[in-house]
């Protein structure tokens, strides 16, 4: 059986160098996260993105800020710029180290309304 070549993105870039300088294995990967190993496998060497679920989790894996990982995962683009004041509050609010299950609620529709704002924008350049 041969190895797949792994695709490389920006996400599992940023993703692998911040859990390595976190001295974490593949296993500590997938355990820290709060996945199984098959997810992290696949943002590893298929590129695709965490899932709405999968973010708050990682995280707080990595203890880095929520602007960050968006960053990486290219959610903060002209995409955010369209959010309105209470989007962007909820972003505001992930910054907080307690979560309620309003606030978690409130961010995965924030996450939603942002991935479909960037399909959007996708869609419409490639009718240009």
């Amino acid at each position: 059986m041969t190895k797949k070549k792994r695709v490389e993105t920006p996400f599992n870039l940023w993703l692998e160098k911040k859990m390595q300088r976190r001295g974490m294995n593949p296993a500590k990967r997938a355990d820290s996260a709060g996945v199984n190993r098959s997810t992290v496998s696949r943002w590893f060497t298929m590129g695709r993105l965490p899932e709405v679920e999968n973010m708050l989790p990682l995280i707080n894996a990595l203890d880095v800020h929520p602007d960050e990982l968006f960053e990486a995962m290219g959610l903060r683009d002209s995409a955010v710029d369209r959010l309105s004041p209470a989007q962007k509050r909820i972003v505001h609010l992930m910054g907080k180290t307690e979560w309620n299950e309003d606030m978690v609620e409130a961010l995965e529709n924030a996450i939603r309304f942002i991935q479909g704002a960037q399909k959007k924008a996708g869609s419409d350049q490639s009718d240009d």
